[in-house]
């Protein structure tokens, strides 16, 4: 979506409320505290905290998709793998699906550089403020969202969205953002040029409690059939990278209205579910069918 077509304002006080569109999130448009079209230095306002150093910083209108204020990152130039973001912690529900999404903007006169990437993370923590499970697992405690790269368009504002089921143990859902610097990939898993640019801009972060997950309904099962099998990787290679899910398509697990990497943990997921045998494992055309379309993800 282009800033043409951002949203209308919302309100201060709609922009601040935890109920506003659904939204349990606190602050999710980042109009506290308001800066008067400044950049500020500082963490986004509360309930958000920021984390690592150069510090996010507000921006001025002139880059807002919702409200009046986005949040913008950028570094840290002192290590490789190093991260900025922030982060909000909410109450949840354990067996609800949680979805949501954060707009980001990807800036021509600052674009990213190397494998440098952003990304949106969906999380569930136990009553100890710690990951459900205590290890971090993707597609179990932390649902990412497809990335912003170096190669993603730019001038314009990019939904990343992520969505999952929150496990038993589930207290609260934190919602993450953060711009990863990686650098520049010299070879497998050797990463240098640490002090490589690009900044992303921020805003409408948002996650909603979807109520109880409906018994039968396995992610990744596109086509409603009860297993998840070739005929839904078929339609997930024949729909990747489309903004939006095909007229029958039967995804409601993911919040986001395109055909990206929630759609392919989903399937990764839960594959071979509902067979009545032994579940089979992907075969090596499945991963080969991966690889080809480009859905390998970039390490964090």
């Amino acid at each position: 979506m282009t800033t043409t077509a951002r949203l209308v304002a919302l309100s201060l006080y709609s922009a601040i409320s935890c109920t506003a569109h659904g939204n349990v999130l606190v602050n999710g448009s980042f109009e506290l505290p308001l800066t008067m079209g400044f950049e500020v230095a500082g963490a986004p306002g509360a309930p958000w905290v920021g984390f690592n150093d150069p510090a996010v910083r507000f921006t001025n209108k002139d880059l807002a998709f919702d409200g009046e204020q986005s949040v913008k990152t950028f570094g840290p130039f002192d290590f490789i793998g190093g991260g900025v973001g922030a982060t909000q912690v909410q109450p949840a529900t354990a067996g609800n699906v949680y979805g949501g999404e954060i707009y980001a903007y990807h800036m021509a006169d600052d674009a990213l550089q190397g494998s440098n990437f952003g990304v949106f993370n969906i999380e569930f923590l136990d009553a100890a403020g710690e990951l459900v499970g205590g290890e971090p697992l993707t597609g179990v405690n932390i649902f990412p969202s497809n990335q912003i790269t170096a190669d993603s368009p730019t001038d314009e504002w990019i939904a990343l969205g992520a969505g999952g089921v929150a496990p038993e143990g589930t207290e609260s859902v934190r919602a993450l953002f953060v711009q990863v610097q990686l650098g520049t990939e010299t070879s497998p898993d050797i990463f240098e040029e640490p002090f490589l640019g690009g900044a992303i801009f921020w805003d409408a972060a948002a996650i909603r409690d979807e109520g109880p997950f409906v018994p039968g309904f396995i992610p990744g099962d596109f086509d409603n059939d009860g297993v998840v099998l070739n005929s839904d990787l078929n339609l997930l290679l024949d729909n990747w990278g489309a903004t939006e899910q095909p007229e029958g398509w039967i995804n409601s697990f993911t919040p986001d209205p395109g055909v990206n990497n929630n759609e392919l943990n989903a399937l990764l997921n839960t594959w071979g579910e509902g067979v009545p045998a032994a579940v089979p494992e992907p075969t090596a055309v499945v991963l080969a069918s991966l690889a080809a379309v480009g859905f390998a993800r970039r390490r964090r």
